[in-house]
């Protein structure tokens, strides 16, 4: 089974050379390794080419965005499964890809993903874990699967169309309910922690991305679910607050 991956970057020459040497660190040997950068003006590019006998494709050239840029890799993509691992990113450890392959030999699932740690930049050993091994309709009204955490069968993508450009900061998340939402595509939790994610990225331009994702949400969910998921995170973090000051004023 073939696995393409694909990092974007743009301008990345703090990151870019550590999220190489972690794809090219790793034991599945099965890989098509493509970057696609958006003109880099700074040492990105020099960093690329000193790793080019490990790269399969690297298409430097002007785009419009991230989003893009994703699309453009897709396009180019020839492996039997597709996975984002993007500047800065890193994989969790050498066997992420070929345990993820053994699992996609044992079910039928066209999309698996698994869990995510978070770093912050220059410390990439102090990890802050997500896991997300329940992705029901009510945790994707309110939150996502971080596509670090995603590898999907290529053809999903033919299938159900690649991330819609329109959205700057969310479209890998209206991407993840047009897939698992509306078209019940199976998607399959792994028990492992697929990649450190790089905090202080695009994503985490909160009130952008809040904006973004209020206009996505009437897309996949009725304006009852919509109301009823906030009303439940209004309880529960009502509930969360008062047990957090019941257990202050009792200590």
């Amino acid at each position: 089974m073939k696995v393409t991956i694909i990092t974007v970057c743009k301008n990345a020459q703090d990151t870019i050379e550590e999220t190489i040497k972690s794809v090219a660190s790793q034991d599945y040997k099965d890989i098509e390794y493509l970057i696609i950068d958006g003109k880099s003006t700074d040492e990105t590019l020099k960093i690329i080419n000193k790793y080019k006998n490990k790269i399969d494709n690297i298409i430097s050239e002007p785009d419009k965005g991230i989003y893009y840029a994703m699309n453009k890799g897709i396009k180019r993509s020839t492996g039997d499964l597709v996975y984002f691992l993007n500047s800065g990113d890193l994989f969790f450890d050498k066997n992420t890809v070929s345990n993820v392959v053994k699992l996609f030999s044992k079910n039928n699932s066209d999309i698996i993903y698994g869990d995510i740690a978070l770093y912050e930049f220059g410390n990439p050993k102090k990890l802050i874990l997500r896991h997300q091994n329940h992705v029901s309709d009510f945790f994707l009204a309110h939150d996502t699967i971080y596509h670090q955490s995603i590898f999907t069968k290529r053809g999903i993508f033919e299938k159900y169309g690649k991330f819609c450009t329109k959205y700057k900061l969310s479209a890998d998340y209206e991407w993840v309910l047009r897939s698992i939402v509306k078209n019940k595509i199976p998607a399959y939790h792994a028990n492992l922690v697929i990649a450190k994610y790089l905090r202080g990225g695009l994503s985490f331009n909160e009130q952008e991305s809040f904006k973004e994702r209020l206009k996505i949400l009437p897309l996949y969910f009725s304006f009852f679910q919509i109301l009823l998921n906030g009303l439940l995170l209004w309880f529960i973090y009502r509930l969360v607050k008062k047990i957090k000051r019941d257990c202050f004023s009792k200590g």
